[in-house]
Order: structure tokens, then C-alpha cells, then sequence
């Protein structure tokens, strides 16, 4: 495993570049805790020269597994980050990607709202129904039970 090649040769560079790796492979599988867990470990690897480098990587894929998990204000953090990271380094492949992460949020935070509409609405209605019934019965029974 690199991870394991990484601690025999105590290259904090490489093992921060392994954690980053198995970071986006579980981002991949939607493994989205253990991404943000991984990618905590790169943000606090100490001694690297190249994870300073990696930073804005790590922010997108975090921002990714907290966009997968729905926690919108954490995933936007970290694009934001990210987004600053490239913008700094005049790193356009990372921009773009970063861009495309923060349309994808957008669709999900919009699919979010009208799915939290949706729900509301039926509520609403459910209520409405629930009410109506209760109007009808009452009626049935002649108001007997009026106070």
C-alpha cells in the first residue's frame, strides 16, 4: 500500500500524497466521511513541502464529500477555499475543477429546495385534507358535540 511505502521511507511528502489519494478513491465511492477524514490528515501533515501544493486539492475534494453528505455551508467553505488556492497559484486546471464542483452545488442546493418545498406542500395539503374531513364528519354528526 502507499501509504505503508510512504511510512518505511518517512517521506512526509509522499504520505501526504497517499492520503490525498485515498482520499478522492473514496470520493469516488461515496465513502464521503472517510474523504473528510483524509483529507484532515493532509490539511495537518506537518513537515511537507508539498502539501502546501496539494492544498487546494484537498479543499475541492472535501468540499465534494460535504456536497455528497448535503452539509451545503461546509462544502461551500471548502470550495471558497479551494477557489482562493487557485486563483493564488494561477492554477487554472484546479480553478475549472473547482468551478464545476460549485455548479454541482448549486444544482443540488436548488434540487434540495424543491425537494423541502415538495415536502411542505404535501404537508400542507395533508393538513388541509385532515381538516376538511374533520368539518365533514362533524357535520355528519349533527354537531353533537359542539360545546
Amino acid at each position: 500500500m502507499q501509504i505503508d511505502t510512504a511510512r518505511e521511507l518517512e517521506d512526509p511528502d509522499y504520505l501526504t500524497e497517499s492520503y490525498l489519494n485515498l482520499a478522492r478513491s473514496n470520493e469516488k465511492l461515496c465513502e464521503f466521511p472517510k474523504t473528510i477524514s483524509y483529507c484532515k490528515t493532509c490539511l495537518n501533515m506537518r513537515g511537507t513541502t508539498l502539501g502546501l501544493q496539494l492544498n487546494g486539492q484537498v479543499n475541492l475534494s472535501m468540499g465534494n464529500a460535504y456536497l455528497g453528505l448535503s452539509v451545503f455551508q461546509k462544502a461551500l467553505e471548502c470550495f471558497e477555499k479551494a477557489l482562493r488556492y487557485a486563483h493564488n497559484n494561477d492554477d487554472k486546471m484546479l480553478e475549472c475543477r473547482v468551478c464545476c464542483s460549485l455548479g454541482n452545488f448549486y444544482t443540488h442546493l436548488k434540487v434540495s429546495i424543491a425537494e423541502m418545498t415538495r415536502k411542505c406542500r404535501s404537508e400542507v395539503l395533508e393538513m388541509q385534507m385532515e381538516e376538511k374531513e374533520m368539518q365533514i364528519l362533524f357535520q355528519l354528526s349533527g354537531g353533537l358535540y359542539r360545546w
